[in-house]
């Protein structure tokens, strides 16, 4: 019994212990944010969206645009979701949100989602 008893409290601390170091583990496949010394790769795709926003109605060429956010997603190629503010020269504010999944062997973007709504302010 009372090696049984060891056993037991050896496992439950063990599996403890594995639960720290897994919650404290980025998830692998999930959203990390990409930090403020963007990669080379997530700079182009940022730029690329950019221009595209620029075409967006209500946007416009001359609109201030500010980036808000960037993630990423490591999938078959690479998705990088970005958050981005416009500034129109009216004064009108929208967000943005544009998941562009990207190959960087074929060099492809393909945006997957897009949506823009009215800034909370």
């Amino acid at each position: 019994m009372k090696i049984s008893l060891n056993f037991l409290l050896t496992f439950i601390i063990l599996i403890s212990l594995s639960h720290q170091v897994q919650s404290s583990i980025r998830m692998v496949g999930g959203w990390s944010d990409v930090t403020n010394e963007m990669p080379e790769t997530a700079q182009s795709v940022v730029d690329w969206v950019l221009v595209r926003v620029k075409g967006y109605e209500g946007v416009g060429e001359s609109a201030e645009l500010t980036v808000v956010s960037v993630r990423q997603q490591v999938v078959a190629g690479m998705n990088y979701d970005v958050s981005v503010k416009s500034l129109s020269s009216e004064g009108e504010c929208q967000m943005h949100e544009v998941v562009v999944y990207y190959v960087p062997w074929k060099n492809e973007k393909t945006i997957t989602k897009e949506s823009s709504m009215p800034c909370d302010e």
